[in-house]
């Protein structure tokens, strides 16, 4: 075996990018480095006491990406822009801006207790066909290997930065030929899955980002059950379309729920607050990191439930359709809202809470230990359709949606039809419906499905498959809608 000692003094960083820069050749050295680079990763000095850290959040909005990590001054005066989320590079043998001066634990600390939001991103070895010959890159004969060792530093990195367990991190693999047949796809989707596994190993969300067209492309072909993919996905496709509606490269039911990020426009600069630096743009629907925060104490709990415990229902209605397992007494609850419902031992009010389980339940069986005002449930606006298959429907504005409704068939007659498959789409710029989640009716014919989705046009949809060609199906939707959004 051979064996490289480092001696450093303070930055344990560089020192950790420094072995990850060394290859030698055989099975055995290649295993002799991981394991000399996670021993000093475990002696990464912990942050100071009573310091948060940065974890894991989910961020809708604008963002973008810079070469260098700007200055805490320079993201102060950006506040004054539409952007709260910035990619900053955090390692890897590829990476052009390798001083990144800014990019410390307190600038951390500052720039996220300011409201911002980091994209952690590495790069590492790429694609063997890339036509950059000044790049490291795969080795295929040990792309997975490989894919473990870049995680292994990035996951490093992001520990010497800070960032708690379960934030992402993002590998940048930048466009390679996406057509060429030389093995260049099988290097890259090995060494991908390689980074997923040791990323996940290490307690870090993975991401990878790359063009709309090759990396990302090759991704969603992989996905056969047995392809180890990554969490979420940062596409660069510069359409200039602030938004995460899938591509033809890959289809709208992968990376659906709140995993993707977009790259929709390239390098350019920007000025705000008297500061202008140069940036591509970005939106985001999936997961970054944030300052940490500290959850209130629970203020409410369940009580009087008995031995049945209290159910949590789809409506303000004792004969709602229930989700999850009843609540026993004592169970901590969040409430965002009261409305007026069903008449529970002498109370018509209702409680929708959020967690542990989204829901109404009736409030005489809740305890409060805060006197604090709850606000109170916007109405919800029905709109139904008779003997159609689909009803359309629009959301004024971002916001988190309960959207229930029911099923019937028969010319009017309303019998209610269980185990009926609804199909939740939006409508693309194209004019074509992307499907975004799909539901079954229960055995009374009802359905219920939170959205947290953009402004928009949208519609559910029974397929015929389903049912009876000849019978008619009316579904009846309801929005019970907490803030400003509209159903029309």
């Amino acid at each position: 075996d051979s064996i490289v000692t480092l001696t450093y003094a303070n930055d344990e960083s560089l020192a950790s990018r420094i072995l990850s820069s060394i290859k030698f050749t055989g099975d055995s050295s290649e295993r002799k480095v991981r394991a000399d680079r996670r021993m000093l990763s475990e002696r990464v000095a912990p942050r100071a006491a009573g310091s948060e850290q940065a974890g894991p959040v989910t961020v809708v909005g604008k963002g973008f990406d810079a070469c260098n990590a700007p200055t805490a001054e320079t993201m102060h005066a950006w506040l004054e822009s539409p952007y709260r989320s910035v990619g900053v590079y955090i390692g890897g043998s590829n990476r052009a801006c390798d001083a990144q001066p800014n990019l410390t634990p307190d600038w951390v600390t500052t720039v996220t207790a300011e409201g911002w939001s980091l994209i952690p991103t590495y790069v590492g070895r790429q694609a063997p066909c890339h036509t950059r010959t000044d790049l490291i890159k795969i080795d295929p004969s040990v792309a997975a290997t490989q894919g473990a060792e870049d995680a292994d530093d990035a996951a490093d990195q992001a520990t010497a930065l800070g960032f708690a367990a379960g934030s992402p991190v993002y590998f940048d693999m930048e466009h390679y030929n996406a057509t060429t047949t030389n093995g260049c796809k099988e290097a890259v989707l090995a060494f991908l899955q390689g980074w997923t596994n040791e990323l996940h190993a290490r307690g870090f969300t993975s991401g990878v980002y790359s063009s709309a067209s090759s990396g990302i492309a090759h991704l969603a072909q992989a996905n056969d059950g047995t392809y180890v993919e990554p969490d979420t996905v940062w596409f660069a496709w510069w359409n200039d379309q602030a938004d995460t509606v899938g591509t033809k490269y890959f289809p709208d039911d992968q990376w659906a729920d709140h995993q993707r990020l977009h790259q929709y426009h390239g390098s350019h600069n920007e000025t705000y607050g008297g500061v202008t630096i140069n940036i591509d743009n970005d939106y985001l629907d999936g997961p970054v990191v944030g300052a940490a925060t500290t959850p209130p104490p629970a203020a409410y709990t369940i009580a009087r439930g008995g031995d049945a415990g209290v159910p949590v229902r789809d409506a303000p209605s004792e004969s709602g359709a229930t989700s999850g397992s009843p609540l026993a007494d004592g169970t901590e609850i969040s409430i965002d809202c009261q409305t007026t419902g069903d008449d529970v031992q002498g109370s018509t009010t209702w409680d929708h809470i959020t967690a542990p389980s989204a829901g109404y339940v009736p409030d005489y069986y809740v305890d409060k230990s805060s006197a604090e005002p709850i606000d109170t449930c916007s109405p919800p606006e029905p709109v139904r359709t008779r003997h159609a298959r689909s009803v359309a429907f629009s959301l004024a504005s971002r916001t988190r949606l309960h959207l229930s409704g029911e099923v019937t068939v028969g010319d009017g007659s309303a019998i209610c039809r269980r185990n009926v498959p609804v199909k939740i789409q939006r409508k693309r710029n194209d004019s074509s419906w992307a499907t975004l989640r799909r539901v079954t009716t229960t055995r009374r014919g009802r359905f219920g499905i939170y959205l947290r989705k953009r402004s928009g046009r949208y519609r559910a949809v029974a397929p015929k498959t389903a049912i009876d060609n000849t019978t008619s199906v009316d579904i009846c939707l309801t929005a019970a809608s907490h803030s400003r959004s509209t159903l029309k």
